[in-house]
């Protein structure tokens, strides 16, 4: 068994600019790439989504943070559904996850199943909140424990019956298990979907562990794309953890 007192954020996939279809897109409009395109695809895409539309594209790359910057303060954020990232998030609680998935438009989700997974004292993975964990590891250890040798007795008690099948067995025996279990869950989302995460969940009057992961999110997307985060910022809040503060324009 072990326990976690942080969730952990993976960058799984970023989006590509394909210069060769951009060119002739641009051509189209009878228009020539001038400009080198900046580091950030994602910046990139969302520059050619907003220029796409007034066909202003003699000025494309010139400097995509001040365009950038222009619509976060226009409140455009339909340009920044167009580039998406995936995430891969673990050592996270299904206590979470019931919160991340609440997130739909600009989502999509796949995790981790109860129902089909075998859990073990030797296997089983926890997330517990780091202040709680500090003022009573023992406690949570104990009760943990305890928790998943009652998950193994029914699990095999369903089992031994011989009448329910294995994945049915384990599904039934997951009605012990706390919300504290690790369920790892991959998380695709559009960059304007993850600045409303960031603006929504990054701020002490959230659980610790969903501002855990957001506060993630925004450190990765202010190096992947920082034109399209440059109005977010981290700051160390009254809590002692990390917050999110932006323009709070709306996106």
């Amino acid at each position: 068994m072990i326990v976690f007192t942080e969730p952990k954020v993976y960058l799984i996939a970023r989006p590509s600019l394909v210069e060769g279809g951009l060119s002739g897109f641009l051509a189209e409009a009878g228009h020539i790439l001038k400009n080198k395109a900046p580091e950030s695809p994602a910046d990139a895409v969302a520059e050619v989504g907003g220029r796409v539309c007034y066909c202003s594209f003699g000025k494309l790359f010139e400097n995509t943070s001040k365009f950038l910057a222009h619509a976060q303060k226009l409140g455009h954020g339909s340009i920044f559904e167009h580039p998406a990232f995936t995430f891969g998030v673990a050592r996270c609680s299904r206590g979470y996850t019931h919160q991340q998935v609440r997130h739909r438009a600009g989502f999509a989700y796949s995790q981790e199943s109860t129902h089909y997974i075998k859990y073990s004292k030797e296997t089983a993975r926890f997330y517990v909140d780091k202040y709680a964990f500090a003022r009573g590891k023992e406690l949570w250890e104990k009760n943990l424990g305890a928790v998943i040798e009652a998950y193994e007795m029914a699990f095999k008690v369903l089992k031994d019956s011989g009448d329910i099948d294995r994945h049915n067995c384990s599904g039934a025996a997951r009605q012990l298990l706390p919300q504290a279990l690790e369920s790892k869950i991959l998380v695709s989302a559009n960059v304007r979907a993850i600045r409303h995460l960031v603006e929504d969940r990054c701020n002490r009057h959230n659980t610790l562990e969903i501002r855990l992961v957001a506060t993630q999110v925004l450190e990765i997307m202010k190096v992947e794309a920082p034109a399209s985060f440059q109005d977010m910022d981290l700051f160390v809040d009254e809590d002692g953890e990390k917050s999110a503060k932006s323009g709070k324009v709306k996106l």
